[in-house]
């Protein structure tokens, strides 16, 4: 019989081929036209400017303030001095700590903002015009049900009520929604590609929208420890063009 660890090194040699093609053809972070592009673009350039003027003041002080020959008339009681009246300026304490409050209000609210955008009122939701398809984990994959047909890259037809197994397909220009389950612990469906999660809880239905612009093959992992095949846990999203839109994706 079979051991656990022989079982899974197939898994873990089709684990290292996935990332592989996925690191050079796909990203392992959200796509340009998604809202958490120029929230990660505005987060790196803060993070830069605040970065650079921090350690230069940093080196600049140490510089200026390193420890000199001084002599004392009594080297073996000194006192504390006092902080020189002249140098206290109310306008540069006021601006040290304005400036920095500012930036972390305005990040918070510019990133609570995307959070608002992604978590929609549900009833809004159930207006639009979606791809819906149930999705469900189990230790250690994926398994996917259609609610509505799709034709694969290859022409073929994958019916209403058929499933597969480790890889899904799904129309571009088109919102997506997973209908998420699991039948054992829990599980949560990440695509990197999206900024995409949502966890998958035993006998609780929850629910992840994304609407890829882009043709192409993007992994999706699970993103909550679910045991020993945890790292294995993968799937292959296909995105292909949608016969019945006239929106015309970008082949990736």
């Amino acid at each position: 019989m079979m051991s656990f660890d022989e079982g899974l090194k197939p898994l873990a040699e089709t684990l290292n081929n996935r990332i592989h093609s996925h690191s050079i053809g796909g990203k392992e972070m959200p796509a340009e036209y998604t809202i958490f592009w120029p929230l990660f673009e505005t987060f790196m350039f803060w993070s830069i400017v605040v970065g650079v003027f921090t350690f230069a003041l940093l080196l600049y002080l140490v510089i200026k303030f390193r420890s000199g020959d001084e002599e004392y008339d009594d080297p073996d009681n000194i006192k504390v001095g006092v902080f020189p009246v002249e140098r206290h300026n109310i306008q540069l304490e006021i601006a040290w700590f304005a400036g920095p409050t500012i930036l972390i209000l305005w990040i918070t609210w510019i990133a609570w903002q995307s959070m608002v955008t992604v978590w929609v009122d549900p009833v809004e939701l159930e207006e639009r015009d979606q791809f819906e398809i149930h999705v469900n984990g189990a230790q250690w994959g994926w398994d996917f049900e259609y609610t509505e047909s799709i034709t694969t890259e290859d022409g073929t037809v994958i019916g209403v009520g058929d499933s597969t197994i480790g890889e899904v397909w799904v129309p571009c220009g088109q919102e997506i929604k997973f209908n998420i389950t699991t039948t054992d612990v829990i599980h949560a469906p990440f695509i990197p590609e999206y900024g995409a999660k949502e966890d998958a809880v035993p006998l609780v239905n929850t629910y992840m929208y994304f609407t890829p612009m882009e043709n192409g093959t993007y992994i999706m992992y699970c993103a909550e420890f679910c045991g020993d095949g945890h790292s294995v846990m993968l799937s292959d999203v296909h995105v292909v063009d949608n016969p019945n839109d006239n929106f015309e994706c970008n082949n990736v």
